[in-house]
């Protein structure tokens, strides 16, 4: 009877355990890195991406009913993440810090510490959020179907920016005549003031794909003044619609552009930027510039923060009414604010391998909502910072930083406040 009450008693505080510790959880449309898809989206097997920069595999998924308080962090940067109290996060702090009236400042040549992990209720304004810049594969290449052979094609900084327009500009269209599906056409438009670049993607398709390119530039389109270029390989439309999706609202980075090397990425992130960006000036005494892109797709644009963050360029996501911005500093995109420059010290920071989005907001609300977690091989993922899985002993007093893979050495000397 004795031992029956102890093995009752274990149960019930295994069950206590298992609430509180093993499931850390956040909602279903919190973006995971690795393909930026939902983590409710998730099964076993897929790939996302971990503390330091490579892929990892999901080895379980959790799911459960959860009615109480959610901490809602606001990074710079990223739109609001909300995340159950005692989930692990890893931060880091800024050490050498004075106080100026109501203003916090920062010494010259303060330094970012140790990441260490803490409980979200712990985090605080000014914390860092690392976010990791994910490595090169060795592989530049990919392959699709054509002439029902698979053809490997090398990609290229002119392939990647073409892939960016389709991106921002593209997408397919089916033929059909009476109940009879024809073909496929793909379909890149335009307005009829970027002729060039028009001239540039007919070219860029023939050069690239060997496939017959046409510019349409028909009456009804004049009126509309646009213009479009066509070209009809079906096995090419097929791998568009598998690698980019289909529809503005389900465009997406498929993982070969994800690894392939910096000029390559940002020649993709530079054809998106063509067709669906521009300069925005803003009204503020120095007249900052940004470069802004709209997308109707929310894997696109928390896929294009990812894409930015390997490429080591600071930027920010916002939506409206209309789907999402992603906001660029014309300055850094030219390269005047290169790594380790002087961005403001309470901005974005960049090391090596990793980005640092500071705190600047931290709320507590309560909901009622189903939460979902992971557990990866590499025991954390990102979303898109850096969190733990779900089921280890956690924390910085049980030395769990070398599970992040993060070098002690991997801090940022900051500028001083211009």
């Amino acid at each position: 009877e004795y031992y029956s009450e102890i093995a009752r008693q274990f149960f019930m505080l295994a069950k206590e355990l298992k609430r509180k510790i093993i499931f850390f959880c956040v909602p279903a449309d919190t973006i995971v890195s690795g393909d930026a898809r939902q983590i409710a989206e998730l099964d076993v097997g897929d790939r996302v991406l971990s503390g330091d920069g490579d892929d990892t595999e999901i080895l379980k998924t959790f799911t459960r009913d959860y009615e109480g308080e959610l901490i809602r962090i606001y990074p710079t940067g990223l739109l609001a993440v909300e995340i159950t109290p005692n989930h692990p996060v890893l931060i880091s702090k800024r050490s050498g810090s004075w106080r100026s009236g109501s203003k916090r400042c920062w010494r010259r040549g303060a330094k970012l510490s140790t990441p260490f992990w803490v409980p979200a209720s712990e985090i605080q304004v000014g914390d860092y959020l690392l976010v990791p810049r994910r490595k090169d594969n060795k592989s530049f290449t990919f392959t699709f179907r054509r002439y029902r052979k698979t053809k490997e094609v090398i990609l290229t900084p002119d392939l990647a920016k073409l892939f960016g327009l389709y991106v921002a500009e593209g997408h397919t269209q089916t033929i059909v005549r009476g109940a009879i599906v024809r073909g496929v056409n793909i379909v890149w438009s335009f307005g009829d003031h970027e002729r060039p670049l028009v001239q540039w993607v007919h070219d860029a398709i023939e050069r690239l794909f060997g496939t017959k390119a046409c510019i349409v530039d028909s009456p009804s389109m004049k009126k509309e003044h646009s213009l479009r270029v066509v070209t009809s390989p079906k096995d090419l439309a097929h791998f568009l619609d598998e690698a980019f999706g289909k529809g503005a609202k389900n465009k997406r980075i498929p993982e070969f552009i994800y690894q392939a090397p910096t000029e390559i990425a940002r020649a993709f992130v530079e054809g998106v930027y063509l067709g669906d960006g521009h300069l925005y000036t803003t009204n503020s005494s120095n007249g900052a510039r940004f470069l802004k892109i709209a997308t109707a797709s929310k894997q696109l644009a928390y896929g294009l923060f990812e894409l930015l963050c390997k490429i080591g360029l600071p930027c920010t996501i916002t939506r409206d009414d209309f789907g999402y911005r992603i906001w660029i500093s014309e300055l850094a995109w030219n390269g005047s604010l290169t790594q380790g420059g002087k961005l403001p010290p309470n901005k974005i920071q960049i090391s090596d391998s990793h980005v640092y989005l500071p705190v600047r907001k931290v709320e507590r609300v309560d909901r009622k909502v189903k939460l979902y977690n992971l557990e990866t091989s590499a025991s954390n993922y990102c979303i898109p910072f850096i969190v733990h899985n779900c089921w280890e002993n956690l924390y910085g007093r049980y030395n769990m930083l070398e599970r992040t893979m993060i070098a002690k050495t991997d801090f940022v000397i900051c500028g001083s406040r211009e």
